[in-house]
């Protein structure tokens, strides 16, 4: 059972930890293993693209599997409208670790509809930093992106950590509210003397859960390998994937980096371990959480294509404005702090893909 001490947590059993965007993708995976290792979780989502039945769900896990954590609150709220009902909310259940997940993260969408991403990104995240600071939280896990490293990195390798992170050089507006966030949480972290960790995460893909219930659930889907999954299967005509432009690239396509979203879980369940230990020393870390290696578009669609289908109808789609030929993450700083790899290959987030879009939850969205 997970413990430890703090000014906060005293006269708990348990931390208790409050997570922001609860019902989404990455939400439900890590609530889910937040619960196995013993958390209790209040959980915050507007459901406006997040799963409320998935959270139903988790808590009828929660009680069928005997699981060791617990569902304290489910809270239906936009944290970018209601300040004092979340300030209100972390002030009554006093968290130890706040891990805020709640964002848009569509690219194309966000250089289109800038006010919503500008109120969802940016005055949600201010609003979460104010809460924290009015309830006096003194941990904070925060997603980013590796959207926020822009062009090629400096080694011409893998994105590391220290590589410099340009708002003049922002390739897309998603991308520009999220280095604004780390901003303003740095900001908070500094004056208040807090422990706080910036993930920039690389493209995600799977499915968890016991059954694989907790799955992508944007539909249709708005990135390539539950695209070209979804196509394989039958369940998406018209896929169209990014074709080689030349691009210096062992294929001329596009180099991504996938890795599994129960590692990304997994990775924020050991950081809020990892935060729970500092006994109230200030930490700010920013941590690269991807696979480490890069997979080419073809290589995808292919890999798609190969474990599902043997072929599907596909066309050549354009590469987006000034799109990144390479963005692979350097996880050398996961692994030496966090003792954190990925366990999963490319195989094993096809095949849960498939799973999960064979599945009756899918079936029901």
């Amino acid at each position: 059972m997970p413990s430890y001490s703090s000014p906060i947590s005293e006269g708990r059993t348990k931390p208790l930890i409050a997570v922001t965007g609860a019902a989404g993708y990455v939400g439900l995976n890590t609530c889910y293993k937040l619960l196995q290792a013993g958390y209790d979780i209040v959980t915050v989502d507007n459901y406006s693209t997040g799963r409320e039945d998935g959270l139903n769900q988790l808590r009828k896990l929660q009680e069928e599997l005997h699981l060791p954590g617990k569902i304290v609150m489910m809270v239906k709220m936009d944290i970018s409208e209601n300040k004092n009902k979340l300030r209100n909310l972390f002030k009554d259940t006093r968290p130890d670790t706040v891990i805020h997940l709640a964002a848009k993260i569509v690219v194309e969408q966000s250089d289109k509809e800038r006010t919503m991403y500008y109120r969802n990104n940016i005055i949600g995240t201010k609003n979460v930093i104010r809460a924290m600071r009015i309830a006096n939280v003194k941990n904070c896990i925060f997603s980013s992106t590796a959207a926020v490293y822009g062009g090629q990195p400096k080694n011409g390798l893998s994105f590391q950590e220290d590589d410099v992170v340009d708002k003049n050089m922002a390739s897309n507006y998603y991308a520009l509210t999220k280095m604004y966030d780390e901003d303003s949480l740095r900001k908070w972290q500094e004056e208040y003397s807090t422990n706080l960790i910036i993930n920039r995460f690389f493209n995600l893909a799977g499915a968890g859960g016991p059954n694989k219930e907790f799955g992508y659930n944007v539909w249709p889907p708005t990135h390539l390998m539950p695209s070209a999954v979804a196509a394989a299967m039958g369940l998406l005509s018209g896929f169209e994937y990014k074709c080689p432009m030349g691009l210096n690239t062992r294929d001329g396509s596009t180099i991504r980096d996938y890795v599994h979203v129960e590692d990304i879980a997994d990775a924020l369940v050991t950081e809020v371990g990892y935060l729970g230990k500092r006994n109230g020393v200030g930490a700010s870390e920013i941590i690269n959480l991807g696979s480490g290696e890069g997979q080419t578009t073809k290589e995808i669609v292919g890999s798609a294509a190969e474990l599902i289908s043997g072929d599907f109808p596909m066309t050549k789609g354009k590469v987006r404005p000034n799109e990144s030929p390479s963005l692979v993450a350097n996880i050398t700083k996961a692994n030496a702090l966090l003792g954190w790899n990925p366990k999963h290959s490319l195989t094993d987030m096809i095949m849960d893909l498939q799973i999960w879009f064979g599945g009756e939850t899918f079936k029901d969205l």
